[in-house]
């Protein structure tokens, strides 16, 4: 056995143990410290875009993020297969489609909504990074990093949402600057070549995020020979970072050439844009989109500010920052040069503010350089003038930029719609629930709101009510999204037609969907509320209702049968006591009057009761009106399906989606029902329409019943609205009668007359 070792000798192991340890861990924290120090203008930065994330985050956007997300599942949904992908890339660069799935993939459902927050830090600190590589050490960070954030936040209200919501935007320029960075650390004289080849990929991956990313690295290539000592070594690297695009190119070529994949629809459209127009057309779009891009440029550099003179300083500041870079090619190369060339491309293609934001943030860093510049010069003078403490010059001279922008960024609010994540989550609760048939959901067209939580928050798809009845004869029934509040609809949806409800109901009944309480299902968009009907073809065949009469007044009961089969149906009016008011027999469908003598009517409630062979709507009751009013249908967005048929030839009617039900040029005939009752009756007809000529011409317009000529009325074609009154006497009772219209002069330079509503009363006169 060895020798036995003294006790003193484990407390000193322990001792040496226990010092090398606190050494290493106050060494560690040391670095650390002295990390977030050198880097406290980034986490700064970082602080500023997670207030923005706070103050503009929302799970339902309304515009083109839930197309990404929307594709985004879709390739989750078909496990990454390669025909999904084909199909994405047809339409445009998958890359960032697939990032998007590989989030809900690795970190779930709600991760595309976060995707943008970290790669706009990530882009953050990559501008720094590659400006302290070209413009070196000595610059003022924190007065950077918060001027250049300045600029992107208050240059345009909607900057932060194209960066931060799952648009295109931020990465295809975090894989844009990682590329430029990496195109810069190749430059040095001893660097591996796999930094090349990588270099490549970010330029690949960057283009396949957004295709015209690879004009970026135009300018950072052209600095790589004036780096490097060795041209050979230049050269070289120079065609490593080429490789990987160029054998990507190849691949695709063979695809596209064996017809495996469609060439891109955005590149095919941009050719079309180049190439489909003549040189004037182009030329005249060109300067037409070079003015607007132009204007965004000066509109950012006024930095929000309402006063004239301070709206200056942006420019200044931007001159300033020209000033100090003119000597400095990489400068002019990574930055000024992509801004340009991204400038002139979309001068060529399309002039929008969410493309012009990449222009925006290469010309950012000489924004900032700018404001750096000119801040140093003010603190230079403060500490060596003035001698002022150089950390009080610098607290005040961050604080001149943070507290407008911090005003700013307290005032943003998300884009469209404020849905928290626990609304979302409700949502799909209220899908789940309701049980959707076919995984289609039935919407109004003109809640394009409703889009984007129904694509990208559950899986059901939405659905226009034009198709309700292959949906009902696929499924048996459907699920309607009512909108119950006006903030469901919104006014930039150029969809005029006739409205979804009214659609509905023609085919089918609209049944409440209820919850555990019996309330109806409903779910909250922000201050849009809708409440999930069930859609269930007609089965009531007996149909009672009740309405309320004026005592002693004659009254005109209108009923919709809509499009129900045609059958003889027993229509009775009785009073809450049971007495008989009125009754008829009626074999068509559509809109239908029946006449209430009003010396029968001696109480306000009544009981409609409608009994037939067929089935028929359960809300078959219209409107009721008393002697002296008039039931007014519109022809335009609100109508009922069932006045078209009231518009014959030569009127020219048009389908549910179209705004107007009912146009005329020369003339037309009104097919309009008269009341079933007993004797004859005085029909008042009013209509309201309107002419899209403006040429100041009177025409006239004659109403004839057969070939007697019941009115003339003048109408002048100034463009706006006019009413027309017509009184026909001695009206028989459950006739259909053909009034005419007849345009005097009938050419009126090819000008039509839009009917926006049609008012029909009736008065009895006899009893016969």
């Amino acid at each position: 056995m060895g020798k036995e070792q003294p006790r003193h000798a484990f407390f000193l192991s322990d001792f040496a143990i226990s010092t090398t340890i606190t050494a290493m861990t106050s060494e560690l924290i040391q670095k650390l410290r002295a990390r977030l120090v050198e880097n406290r203008a980034v986490l700064l930065g970082w602080l500023i875009v997670a207030w923005v994330m706070a103050q503009i985050q929302t799970y339902v956007c309304g515009q083109d993020p839930y197309l990404y997300i929307y594709s985004a599942r879709g390739l989750v949904q078909a496990g990454f297969s390669l025909s999904q992908i084909a199909k994405v890339a047809s339409y445009m660069a998958p890359g960032y489609p697939l990032l998007l799935a590989a989030s809900i993939k690795v970190f779930g459902f709600f991760a595309p909504y976060w995707v943008n927050f970290f790669l706009t830090l990530g882009l953050l600190t990559l501008l720094v990074q590659l400006t302290r590589r070209i413009v070196g050490s000595r610059f003022n960070e924190d007065i950077f990093v918060i001027s250049l954030l300045f600029l992107l936040l208050r240059g345009y209200g909607l900057n932060p949402h194209f960066l931060l919501y799952a648009f295109r935007g931020a990465p295809a320029l975090f894989m844009m600057f990682l590329g430029m960075l990496l195109v810069w650390e190749t430059g040095k004289r001893s660097c591996p070549s796999w930094l090349a080849v990588a270099a490549g990929c970010a330029l690949l991956v960057a283009s396949s995020i957004r295709e015209p990313a690879a004009l970026a690295f135009v300018g950072p290539l052209l600095m790589l020979p004036c780096r490097k000592e060795n041209r050979k070594q230049a050269m070289v690297s120079f065609l490593l970072i080429l490789v990987p695009g160029l054998i990507a190119a190849g691949i695709l070529g063979c695809l596209i050439a064996a017809g495996v994949v469609e060439p891109n629809f955005q590149i095919r459209l941009w050719f079309s844009r180049f190439s489909g127009t003549g040189m004037t057309v182009f030329l005249g779009g060109l300067r037409a989109n070079t003015a607007r891009i132009y204007g965004f440029l000066l509109e950012s550099l006024q930095l929000g500010f309402e006063h004239r003179v301070w709206r200056w300083c942006g420019p200044v500041l931007m001159l300033a920052g020209l000033w100090r870079m003119r000597r400095n090619l990489a400068a002019w190369l990574y930055f000024i040069l992509p801004g340009v060339t991204f400038f002139l491309f979309y001068a060529c293609y399309k002039a929008h503010r969410r493309f012009f934001l990449t222009t925006l943030i290469f010309f950012a860093p000489v924004f900032a350089g700018g404001v750096e510049w000119v801040f140093s010069a003010i603190k230079r003078f403060a500490v060596g003038r003035m001698r002022l403490s150089p950390r009080l010059v610098q607290t005040v001279l961050v604080l001149l930029l943070l507290v407008p922008l911090a005003r700013t960024i307290h005032t943003m609010g998300p884009w469209g719609p404020d849905v928290s994540l626990s609304e979302a989550k409700e949502l799909q609760r209220v899908i789940k629930s309701a049980s959707i048939p076919g995984g289609k959901v039935i919407i109004e067209q003109r809640c394009s709101i409703l889009v984007d939580p129904l694509i990208t928050l559950t899986d059901v798809q939405p659905e226009a009510a034009t198709k309700v009845r292959a949906l009902l004869q696929t499924n048996g029934s459907a699920v309607f999204a009512k909108p119950v509040t006006e903030a469901c609809f919104s006014r930039s949806v150029r969809y005029k037609g006739a409205f979804a409800e009214e659609i509905v109901k023609h085919y089918a009944d609209v049944i409440p969907i209820l919850d555990g309480s019996d309330r109806p299902l409903t779910w909250t968009v922000d201050e849009a509320v809708f409440s999930l009907t069930r859609v269930v073809p007609w089965s009531h065949t007996n149909v009672t209702k009740e309405i309320m009469l004026e005592p002693g007044k004659d009254a005109v009961i209108w009923l919709d049968l809509r499009s129900a089969r045609k059958c003889s149906r027993k229509i009775v009016v009785s009073a809450a006591d049971g007495s008989l008011l009125a009754s008829c027999i009626l074999k068509k469908s559509g809109l239908r009057a029946i006449h209430v003598p009003g010396a029968l009517v001696k109480d306000r409630e009544a009981i409609v009761k409608v009994s037939g062979s067929e089935p028929m709507p359960y809300a078959v009751v219209h409107d009721v009106v008393s002697e002296g009013r008039a039931a007014l249908f519109p022809v335009s967005s609100e109508r009922s399906l069932s006045v078209v048929k009231w518009f014959q030839a030569p009127f020219l009617t048009g389908d549910a989606t179209e705004k107007y039900a009912a146009r005329f040029v020369d003339g037309g005939v009104l097919l309009l029902p008269t009341p079933q009752g007993n004797g004859h009756y005085t029909m008042r007809i009013h209509l309201d329409m309107d002419t899209r000529a403006v040429s100041g011409e009177e025409i006239t317009v004659k109403y004839s019943l057969g070939d007697s000529l019941v009115a003339e009325r003048k109408a002048l074609l100034a463009g706006g609205m006019t009413g027309h009154d017509i009184e026909i006497e001695g009206v028989g009772t459950g006739d259909e009668i053909p009034v005419r219209l007849d345009v005097v002069p009938p050419d009126c330079r090819g000008t039509h007359f839009r009917i926006h509503a049609v008012g029909l009363s009736f008065t009895k006169t006899d009893t016969d």
